[in-house]
């Protein structure tokens, strides 16, 4: 049976309601409770957001937890700024938790209305791409699939990584690498998906070609139903 474990946002959601103020001491005792109880992650609160959050982050780091793991909380990059200038980013990364949790943006109507700013603008911060990763190390929920369009750039890029998942040279790899020198947009589906890496996704996205195709789709619906 799968364990469940619990990302406390106390000390940031908690202390959002009207007449509610905490120390840097309260917030440390607060986190100790937590730890105390058995929770997997603290969200400690947003270190770029006021001294008080900077504060507690720099005195968190000399407590010991038995089963907790500190997170500070942020967002991705301001409008018109690279990840590298945006002071937030920095913050978080001064912060020096173990965990850190990004909030991003994704909705067409928080991009245009709540962000002011265009879809590719938004699409141009989604800037990192990783080969198969563990399922609990995956770094969001968003998948690549389709197809590429990359500048000769990549196979400079190619040529240096090493073999990565699976033993093999990662297209992935190369393509990390390169985000860091160029833009790169993507672009926001919604559809089926088949894995054609596996023979099971493969013939399933055969079989779904097939069922849609003008030219066969009926004769070979009338096949898969006539199989026993």
């Amino acid at each position: 049976m799968s364990a469940i474990q619990i990302y406390d946002t106390t000390l940031r959601d908690g202390t959002q309601r009207e007449g509610l103020s905490l120390t840097v001491s309260d917030k440390l005792h607060i986190a100790e409770l937590l730890d105390d109880l058995g929770v997997a992650y603290i969200e400690g609160g947003w270190p770029g957001s006021n001294p008080k959050d900077a504060e507690f982050f720099e005195k968190v780091r000399t407590l010991e937890f038995r089963h907790s793991r500190i997170a500070a909380f942020g967002s991705t990059c301001r409008v018109g700024l690279k990840p590298e200038s945006d002071t937030n980013l920095s913050a978080l990364l001064q912060a020096e938790t173990p965990v850190v949790t990004i909030v991003g943006k994704t909705w067409t109507l928080h991009v245009e209305e709540v962000l002011r700013t265009t879809l590719a603008e938004n699409l141009e911060q989604v800037s990192g791409i990783v080969e198969k990763p563990e399922p609990h190390k995956a770094p969001s929920t968003l998948a690549v699939v389709g197809r590429y369009i990359l500048t000769p750039r990549i196979f400079h890029h190619l040529a240096k990584v090493q073999a990565g998942a699976g033993g093999e040279i990662q297209l992935t790899d190369g393509i990390a690498a390169l985000i860091q020198e160029e833009k790169m947009l993507a672009y926001r589906f919604k559809g089926k998906r088949y894995d054609c890496g596996s023979k099971l996704g493969y013939l399933k996205a055969m079989v779904a070609l097939g069922l849609k195709h003008p030219e066969v789709r009926d004769e070979f619906a009338a096949y898969l139903n006539g199989l026993k």
